[in-house]
């Protein structure tokens, strides 16, 4: 892999269109355009401090195993040991819900679509779950069968995402009639339904953007995949950071300048997500809403199959160093036809995992 698909593989971790917009509600109650738009501005910069840090120690330590073998190194020699097995197995539990989340929410999304018409829409828990398990099953096929093509896959995910952002601004842009004025987009802040005093919600309204802004800790697993990593994995990771940083801004400000009033879109029918309602009624047109909906729906492609791979990655990595129980038959790797070495044990250990959790859904909606 290289620096450019490297950028792609974070740029696909984070995911601005599908992040931005699957968290949404989140900001609506939690302060509205203040705490979307600077909540987002705040959390990047603190994201690109965190992503240089990491990068210097990456450039010295370069290794698959990322902060667990850096938690390692770094700390003192009395508790080296149970500091790298503890950082590894959050790093595990990370990776895995990251990649769960992903998934599961998209399954979510894609059905919300068949509610924009339907007033009466209410989401089938098990279909649900049946749409959650074939992005699961999809994601796997490809990292499994199609290796080779992973560098590939991560640099188009970089121009499909900003052409993505692209696309829809220009789309919101010329059909709504009616816009916001740029001081309401920039400081309107309204708290009241979040139930928290302002600067309260202000802060648990953070996570929206804190949800989107993650994933670019997993690039450090890669470092096995990657040619003169100490200064390729360090570069693709922080201007990943930037690159996202950025790209949100320019998604954003165009979505809170056609917001329609809130009830419409957080009390006529909770279940659909509030930015498939943002996309109906400013085009007024189910096609071209379907067309931005699909344009979403691939980025949920690209972030599915990287969030898999770096999990699965790191489950490698860790058996490799015994931190698993069967720690050979999970760090052992399968040669593919194509002469690409993939840690196939893992990914469908990751996978497996993944579909259990999924079960959590059918007992508790909150899970």
């Amino acid at each position: 892999m290289t620096v450019p698909s490297l950028i792609g593989l974070g740029f696909s971790l984070m995911n601005v269109p599908f992040g931005v917009s699957s968290t949404l509600s989140i900001g609506l109650v939690c302060g509205g355009n203040v705490t979307i738009l600077w909540g987002w501005v705040i959390v990047s910069v603190l994201n690109l401090f965190i992503a240089l840090s990491l990068a210097e120690i990456t450039s010295k330590y370069p290794t698959s195993g990322g902060v667990y073998h850096f938690s390692a190194i770094l700390a003192p020699e009395k508790y080296s040991l149970v500091s790298s097995w503890f950082t590894g197995w959050y790093l595990i539990l990370g990776n895995l819900t990251f990649f769960i989340s992903d998934v599961f929410g998209g399954a979510l999304f894609v059905l919300s679509i068949f509610g924009l018409n339907n007033a009466n829409y209410r989401r089938n828990d098990i279909f649900v779950l049946l749409v959650y398990y074939l992005f699961v099953i999809i994601c796997a096929i490809v990292n499994i069968k199609f290796q080779n093509l992973l560098e590939k896959i991560n640099k188009a995910c970089t121009y499909w995402v900003i052409y993505t952002v692209l696309i829809m601004d220009f789309l919101l842009l010329i059909f709504p009639s009616n816009f916001h004025d740029i001081k309401y987009v920039l400081t309107h802040f309204d708290a009241s339904r979040s139930g928290w005093p302002g600067p309260v919600a202000f802060f648990i309204g953070l996570q929206a953007a804190s949800f989107t802004l993650q994933g670019f800790g997993m690039i450090p697993s890669m470092c096995d995949e990657v040619k003169t990593p100490e200064k390729t994995v360090p570069k693709g990771m922080v201007y990943s950071v930037l690159v996202t940083s950025f790209t949100g801004i320019i998604f954003i400000i165009p979505v809170l300048s056609i917001l329609p009033e809130l009830s419409r879109l957080l009390d006529d029918n909770p279940e659909i997500f509030p930015i498939d309602i943002v996309f109906k009624l400013s085009t007024k047109s189910m096609v071209v809403s379907f067309l931005l909906v699909i344009m979403l729906c691939g980025t949920l492609f690209f972030a599915g199959v990287s969030t898999l791979t770096t999990a699965s990655r790191c489950f490698y990595s860790f058996a490799r160093d015994n931190g698993l129980p069967f720690s050979h038959f999970f760090s052992h790797v399968d040669e593919t036809e194509s002469n690409e070495v993939v840690p196939k044990n893992t990914v469908i250990l990751s996978c497996i995992i993944s579909m259990l959790l999924g079960l959590l859904s059918l007992i508790a909606s909150s899970a």
